[in-house]
């Protein structure tokens, strides 16, 4: 059995020979990247003759830092991870990175994936950094993408799915007083109603249950913003990565997400009505039914669920992109507001 390891250093040319199955192998460089919040990236490079191997893969492993592994062991992100390229990957109606292995430790706080290197594809690149604004382009292809995913079980739980209500349970704990925090450190101020909306969920978010279960469920990202996603001119979708997140719970819960994090408030107050409608019309294509009308009204009751991201970023977790969590915020107070004024 491989090693799992807890660093970049301990990735070696004889533990990616094993790790890989081949004998022949000459690893050229380790570059550690800029990852998500609760996982460490190492680009590799090497060369084998293997004609099925790549010339380059990502290897995803723990954080390194105990606040943010604490966190991914509260969502179980990791086994979700793990399982999903293991057991989901190839079932699902989206493009995800090629998993070359993957590996979990019993206890779940140790992890390992190996995957395709994106970035090595001609015409693809991530949707550039968390607090980038996507372009009206990658807008209507990530709804396009969204779609397809939120085809491949809608209204029916298969393959053992995890469920939503565990990840909202395990976002509660202490998120108003979270969330306040971020308020304050970022000085994004709210409206009275705005305001009203957001205490009312982050006081007591399990409250909210009943009526995120009413609404279409189907399997869900539960992350689903640009940073996660991989765009290639003159194709129809995208390439999503990141799937610690994933659940069967509500498919407005990812449209949300999306459309608050990803686009500048005067892209999404211009493209937003669009994007419902392409997200819809591309569900229909594939012969779901989601009424553009509901879909823009439980689009609206998961505005205050999205602000677990940007008051997480607040904190030393998102301490590398110090910009982040104002314009999380800036953003997400936009669609507050906006859906105030409706």
């Amino acid at each position: 059995m491989v090693s799992i390891p807890d660093s970049t250093e301990e990735i070696t040319q004889g533990w990616l020979a094993n790790l890989l199955n081949v004998e022949d192998l000459l690893l050229l460089a380790r570059l550690r990247l800029d990852g998500g919040f609760m996982s460490s990236l190492t680009r590799v490079d090497f060369r084998s003759s293997d004609p099925n191997l790549p010339r380059s893969i990502i290897i995803k492993l723990r954080s390194p830092f105990d606040v943010t592994l604490k966190i991914a062991l509260a969502f179980n992100s990791y086994r979700k991870e793990t399982d999903f390229y293991s057991n989901l990957a190839h079932k699902v109606s989206v493009r995800t990175p090629r998993c070359y292995a993957s590996r979990i430790a019993p206890a779940g706080n140790q992890f390992l994936l190996a995957l395709e290197d994106l970035g090595e594809r001609e015409g693809f690149g991530m949707g550039a950094g968390s607090a980038s604004s996507a372009s009206k382009w990658q807008t209507m292809q990530a709804m396009r993408t969204l779609a397809g995913l939120h085809s491949t079980c809608w209204q029916k739980r298969e393959y053992n799915l995890p469920l939503f209500a565990e990840a909202l349970y395990a976002s509660s704990s202490g998120l108003s007083e979270l969330v306040e925090r971020g308020l304050a450190k970022t000085g994004t101020v709210l409206s009275p109603p705005a305001r009203s909306a957001l205490s009312s969920y982050t006081q007591e978010p399990s409250m909210q249950l009943p009526a995120f279960l009413a609404v279409p469920q189907t399997l869900i990202h539960g992350d689903f913003r640009l940073s996660n996603l991989y765009f290639a001119e003159g194709e129809e979708t995208a390439t999503v990565i990141d799937w610690g997140d994933y659940s069967y719970g509500p498919a407005a819960f990812d449209l949300a997400v999306f459309l608050t994090s990803s686009l500048a408030a005067a892209d999404r107050r211009a493209w937003q009505a669009e994007a419902i409608e392409e997200y819809c019309h591309a569900l229909e294509k594939a012969g779901v039914t989601y009424n553009p009308a509901d879909c823009r009204k439980d689009y609206g009751l998961f505005l205050p669920a999205c602000a677990y991201l940007p008051a997480l970023a607040a904190t030393e977790v998102g301490s590398h992109q110090p910009s982040l969590a104002e314009e999380l915020f800036t953003r997400l107070a936009s669609a507050l507001e906006d859906q105030q004024a409706t």
